[in-house]
């Protein structure tokens, strides 16, 4: 998650792959097996012929798998296609936390497609590029309303919005600004070379546009990757 106008990262989860210590314990627990392949790839340079070992990505089994929680991959749980149920499993992790208005832009939502090739800061920094990029080559249309009665007010009408009614300048360009940022993801992971499927959700938070408002027309070189800062966001407790 992206707050105070990209400067500081919010790490929302953790990745479930074979390589993390609760995974792995749990994973060989239950009768599973993690692995790693390898290949030898022969180059010619000044020097002659020269062999590199490529390491694969590790997975893990059943399954031959990179992550180790998934929905579907019914060939890595059901014992009928020798599938182990307590191998690979679809149990969510869950956490609950409240969203400052005046602090927190958007969260970006990523397959591990998207974030074999890219960190969190990496995802950030390329959506907040792409965004400022797209609004500098727009008209001045404002993207955040000035108080919360024309907020409110804009709300209402998009929810009484039919089929028949277009959407405010400032709606349509609100959507077209988040597809820009997500279009920027997506190629950034492929120009990155990844290999599997890549797939990319932006949840926009009215923090994002105010900033995007305010920094329109500004130098935009201080959100930059070394300045980021990268946090474990606390949980709401339970009896919130």
């Amino acid at each position: 998650m992206s707050v105070d106008g990209g400067n500081t990262i919010y790490d929302l989860s953790t990745d479930h792959k074979p390589t993390d210590d609760v995974e792995m314990e749990r994973i060989l627990g239950n009768g599973g097996r993690i692995y790693q392949n390898s290949s030898v790839v022969n180059q010619q340079s000044h020097l002659g012929q020269q062999s590199q070992v490529v390491l694969g990505p590790t997975r893990v089994f059943p399954g031959r798998l990179s992550v180790s929680r998934t929905f579907g991959d019914i060939e890595a749980k059901l014992p009928k296609f020798d599938g182990n149920p307590n191998v690979v499993v679809a149990d969510p992790d869950i956490v609950a936390f409240k969203i400052d208005k005046d602090r927190h832009d958007f969260i970006c939502i990523g397959c591990d497609g998207i974030f074999d090739k890219m960190e969190s800061k990496d995802a950030i920094h390329c959506a907040w590029q792409a965004a400022l990029s797209s609004e500098a080559q727009q008209p001045n249309i404002q993207l955040h309303s000035s108080t919360e009665e024309e907020e409110a007010q804009r709300k209402l009408n998009a929810q009484s919005n039919n089929k028949k009614t277009k959407l405010s300048p400032q709606d349509e360009r609100r959507h077209k600004l988040a597809g820009h940022t997500v279009d920027a993801i997506l190629k950034a992971s492929s120009i990155r070379k990844t290999c599997d499927n890549i797939t990319t959700v932006l949840i926009t938070f009215d923090n994002f546009y105010k900033n995007l408002d305010e920094m329109r027309g500004k130098d935009h070189r201080s959100i930059e990757k070394e300045v980021l800062d990268i946090v474990q966001l606390e949980p709401v407790p339970e009896d919130y």
